[in-house]
C-alpha cells in the first residue's frame, strides 16, 4: 500500500508543478483523459543512410527523421548515433520551422567537460565488446580530422549501458584536447561494428562571463515564514476554499498543512510536522539539483547550487541573505489576483546573470492554490475526507497513539492494525505535500537560473518549438519532452508519466545547469 501512495503522490506532485509561466501564468491542468502514448525510446530514431561512409557531408546535419528504422537482423548494429551531454537522439538535429520545412539547429558547448555518448540500436544476439570507433574533424576553421583515443576518457574505454532495443556507450571528457584551436564547429562520428553513424555537427565556443550561468556555487534561500493571507475552509458535500487577503500571524504554508487535517495536535505534534515537512522538501530539492540529499553537498555531475531553508542550524538570518548576494524564494502565500490558479511565479534571468528576489507579492510558490486543488479533487478528497477539520474528520495529532505516526522509519505493518490506514494517509500527505511545494520550487528556481528559453540553439533550449521530441508545443518558457519533466507546464501534466517516471530536469535542462551546454545571451 505504501508503494501505490507513494505513486500517487508524484501525481500531485507533478500536477501541481510547473503551473506557471515564469512570468506569464496558467491555470491548473484539466484531468487527464487517457495516456501519452511513448512508444519507446528508439520511437523517432531515423534512417541512417549507411552509404554515406566516413566524412560524408550531408546536405544537412539532420539526424531525426519520423519514421522509426526497420528491424535488422538479431546479431547484427541497426543504427549508430553520435551525442553529447546524454541528450536524447531525437533532440540533437532539427526543428520544423513555421512552413513545416527542416530547420538545421547545432548545440554549442564549452571546449572540454561535457561527456560522449553514442547510441546504438541492435538485435537481440548482438552485444558491445569494445568502444565504438570515434571520429572528430574541424568544419569552420578546417582541422585535420582525429581519432578520439578511449583511453584518455573518464573512465579509460567508457562504459555500456542497456537500453530497449540496443545500448549505450558513455565517457567523460577526460584527457582528450582539441588542439590549440578548439573553437569553431566540429563533426563527430561513431562506427560500431563497421556500422557508420551521421556525422553530428555542433560548436564549440568560450564560456565567457555574459554565457556563465555558475561561475561559483549559486546560494538560494527558501523561506517558508511568508504570511499573506488567512484561510477558510467549509464543507457541505464539496469544500469551499475562501481566503482572506490579510496577514493572520500564521505562515501560509502551515495553515495549507492544517487545512489538509496534518497539524491537528498541540505544539509540539506541530512543530514535529513541520520538522518533517521540512526535511522531505529539502532532501527533494536537492535531489532534483543532484546534490547530495543529507548534506547539499555538490559533485562533479550536481548542479552548482546550494539550497538552505530558513531555520537550518547554520543558515544566517534572512535579512542578511541579500546582503550576502543569495537568491530567494519564498513558500506560502496567494497568487495575482488575475491568474488565482497559480503555483508559482518567478524571475526569469537568462543565463542566470544576476540574484533574483521571489519572496515578493504575486512572486514565489502559492501555497493557497495547493489546498484548492487537492480539496477540489474527489480522488484526493475521498482519501483524507476522514482527516480534514472542516469535513468533521479528526486530524493527524488529534488521537492518542498518533505520535506514533512520527516515527517513519516504522513499517507500516509493525503499527497496530486499527493504526495502519491512519499512518498510511498521514505520510501519504505528508509526501504529497512536499513533493508537490519541491516540485513547483524547484521549477521556479529554474527559471531564475535561465530555464527555458524559446527558440533553436544556440540561443534557445526548444521551448515552443515543435519536433519529434516534444509530447506538445507549449507556451511561454517551458518544454513538454517526454517524460516527467520538471520544466513542463501545468497544461501539459501527464499521469501516465507520474505513474512511470521520476520528476526530474530534462537532459538539455541538467547540461545547460551543469555548465555542459552555451546559450548566447
Amino acid at each position: 500500500m505504501g508503494d501505490i501512495w507513494g505513486r500517487f503522490a508524484l501525481c500531485i506532485g507533478i500536477a501541481l508543478a510547473g503551473c506557471d509561466s515564469g512570468g506569464g501564468g496558467a491555470t491548473p491542468p484539466a484531468p487527464d483523459t487517457g495516456p501519452t502514448l511513448d512508444a519507446g525510446p528508439d520511437a523517432d530514431l531515423p534512417d541512417a543512410d549507411l552509404d554515406q561512409g566516413l566524412d560524408a557531408e550531408p546536405d544537412a546535419f539532420v539526424i531525426v527523421d519520423a519514421e522509426p528504422p526497420p528491424l535488422g537482423a538479431a546479431d547484427e548494429v541497426w543504427r549508430v548515433y553520435a551525442g553529447f551531454n546524454d541528450i536524447p537522439v531525437e533532440l540533437l538535429g532539427y526543428a520544423p520551422d513555421e512552413d513545416d520545412e527542416r530547420q538545421v539547429f547545432q548545440w554549442m558547448l564549452p571546449p572540454d567537460g561535457w561527456p560522449l555518448s553514442v547510441t546504438v540500436l541492435h538485435g537481440d544476439d548482438w552485444q558491445p565488446s569494445e568502444p565504438p570507433y570515434l571520429l572528430l574533424r574541424g568544419i569552420d576553421p578546417f582541422r585535420e580530422r582525429q581519432v578520439i583515443d578511449t583511453a584518455l576518457l573518464d573512465p579509460p574505454g567508457g562504459t555500456w549501458t542497456p537500453i530497449n532495443r540496443g545500448h549505450v556507450w558513455r565517457a567523460g571528457w577526460g584527457q582528450v584536447d582539441l588542439g590549440e584551436t578548439p573553437l569553431g564547429t566540429w563533426s563527430l562520428q561513431a562506427v560500431v561494428d563497421e556500422v557508420v553513424g551521421r556525422p553530428l555537427r555542433f560548436d564549440v565556443a568560450e564560456l565567457t562571463p555574459e554565457r556563465d550561468p555558475f561561475p561559483a556555487v549559486d546560494p538560494w534561500g527558501v523561506r517558508l515564514d511568508r504570511d499573506e493571507s488567512s484561510l477558510t475552509v467549509a464543507y457541505a458535500g464539496t469544500f469551499d476554499v475562501s481566503i482572506d487577503p490579510t496577514p493572520d500571524g500564521v505562515p501560509d504554508v502551515e495553515e495549507a498543512l492544517a487545512a489538509v487535517g496534518m497539524l491537528g495536535g498541540d505544539e509540539s505534534w506541530r512543530a514535529a510536522v513541520m520538522g518533517l515537512f521540512r526535511e522531505k522538501l529539502l532532501a527533494q530539492l536537492r535531489e532534483f539539483f543532484l546534490l547530495d540529499p543529507r548534506t547539499g553537498a555538490v559533485g562533479p555531475d550536481s548542479v552548482p547550487i546550494q539550497i538552505t531553508l530558513q531555520g537550518e542550524p547554520d543558515a544566517p538570518p534572512v535579512e542578511e541573505w541579500a546582503m550576502l548576494g543569495w537568491s530567494t524564494i519564498a513558500v506560502g502565500g496567494l497568487p495575482p489576483p488575475e491568474d488565482p490558479g497559480l503555483f508559482g511565479r518567478a524571475a526569469l534571468d537568462w543565463n542566470n546573470q544576476a540574484p533574483n528576489d521571489n519572496t515578493g507579492p504575486g512572486r514565489g510558490v502559492f501555497s493557497t492554490t495547493f489546498v484548492r486543488v487537492a480539496l477540489s479533487n474527489r480522488v484526493i478528497t475521498s482519501l483524507i475526507l476522514d482527516y480534514v477539520p472542516a469535513a468533521g474528520g479528526q486530524p493527524f495529532g488529534s488521537l492518542p497513539g498518533d505520535d506514533r505516526l512520527l516515527d517513519l522509519s516504522v513499517q507500516l505493518n509493525e503499527l497496530p492494525e486499527d493504526l495502519q490506514v491512519r499512518a498510511n494517509r498521514f505520510r501519504f500527505l505528508l509526501d504529497s505535500m512536499s513533493l508537490a511545494v519541491a516540485a513547483v520550487t524547484a521549477h521556479e528556481i529554474g527559471h531564475s537560473l535561465g530555464l527555458v528559453k524559446e527558440g533553436v540553439p544556440p540561443r534557445g533550449m526548444l521551448a515552443g518549438v515543435q519536433g519529434p521530441w516534444a509530447v506538445a508545443v507549449v507556451d511561454g518558457s517551458h518544454v513538454d519532452t517526454r517524460g516527467f519533466n520538471l520544466m513542463q507546464p501545468g497544461s501539459a501534466f501527464s499521469f501516465t508519466d507520474a505513474l512511470t517516471t521520476r520528476p526530474r530536469f530534462n537532459d538539455i535542462n541538467l547540461a545547460y545547469l551543469r555548465r555542459r551546454l552555451i546559450l548566447l545571451p
